[in-house]
């Protein structure tokens, strides 16, 4: 498992990120779903198909699953969500999440018909079905969250993956949306109650230094301050830059995104300085595939612009950080 998939797995596991994003895409940010309303569950989807060949186990695991008690106007609702975290397209998406969600209705009604069958209490069509006339299922709500900026440029529905555009045919075939949340396409971040939605701010801005400098001001007045988890998530998902400082305590973003703004200028100028140096073959491999240009590129990522400028002329260091980064 990569650490960006743990580290998101934990940050949106935490009830109180789990309900905020729940509550903006559900129900338009209203406190509707609360921390303590939440139950973990098993991430674990596990089906037994049976054919002519036997059967065979299906085995599926979620990121996060939770159940809740949902209070409305029109009742209790109990419903169980899972939360998805993509830090790239998943262009089958769709048809994975439909698999998690139909392995959950299977072992609802298996456990339903384990019930009866214990109780003894079925008779006719019911018994052979294992599923009574009462009997209900607890709707299952997947969301996808994607960790990036940019857009999500894959399907979003089970109809979106067929060729098949007829809609004299397709009104046969059952459709599968799926529930996604891009950053790109958020339009108010204040409907979010946690740090999640200037995380997800972070990410609609970044790598886009002029959207970065508009979060910068817009935020400075009131002050931008995320915890360290939330700023060790932006670096290891969009590869945010941000240095952390020994002490505990909060950073302050407006600072940092100053500082990433400088080196965004300086790392213009030592581009500007790497392509005056790397002179013909040189030039072409730095800025290709070839070792010292992957190097290179790794550093200039990470901020390390000195280090960056050092690999190009010293062949001992080069070596080192060959060696480091198992290029």
């Amino acid at each position: 498992m990569g650490t960006k998939n743990v580290r998101t797995k934990k940050y949106i596991g935490n009830n109180e990120k789990f309900a905020d994003l729940c509550n903006y895409f559900l129900f338009d940010g209203r406190q509707v779903i609360h921390p303590e309303d939440l139950v973990e569950k098993d991430v674990t989807e596990l089906g037994i198909p049976f054919t002519e060949k036997g059967s065979h186990t299906i085995e599926k695991i979620r990121d996060v699953l939770k159940s809740c008690t949902v209070k409305s106007a029109n009742g209790v609702t109990y419903l169980v969500i899972g939360i998805e975290n993509q830090t790239d397209v998943h262009y089958a998406m769709v048809v994975r999440n439909m698999v998690q969600d139909s392995l959950n209705y299977a072992a609802q009604v298996e456990a339903l018909a384990k019930m009866h069958r214990k109780e003894k209490d079925l008779r006719g069509d019911e018994f052979l079905s294992g599923f009574s006339r009462e009997d209900y299922l607890v709707p299952v709500v997947t969301i996808v969250l994607y960790w990036k900026a940019g857009a999500w440029d894959g399907p979003r529905s089970l109809h979106e993956m067929f060729r098949v555009k007829d809609k004299e045919i397709l009104k046969f075939v059952p459709d599968y949306r799926m529930n996604l949340i891009v950053p790109e396409e958020i339009t108010d971040f204040s409907k979010f109650a946690t740090q999640l939605g200037a995380v997800l701010e972070y990410c609609q801005c970044s790598g886009d230094k002029e959207r970065m400098k508009h979060l910068k001001e817009t935020r400075k007045k009131d002050g931008f301050f995320l915890d360290r988890e939330s700023v060790e998530v932006l670096n290891e998902c969009v590869n945010a830059g941000i240095k952390l400082p020994e002490q505990e305590g909060e950073i302050d973003m407006c600072k940092a995104m100053e500082g990433l703004i400088a080196d965004g200028r300086a790392e213009g100028r030592l581009e500007g300085r790497l392509e005056g140096r790397l002179e013909g073959e040189q030039l072409g491999r730095a800025r290709g595939e070839a070792r010292m240009g992957k190097l290179v590129q790794i550093l200039l990522s990470q901020n390390k612009i000195e280090e960056a400028m050092k690999v190009t002329t010293d062949e001992k260091v080069r070596e080192e950080y060959y060696t480091l980064y198992q290029i």
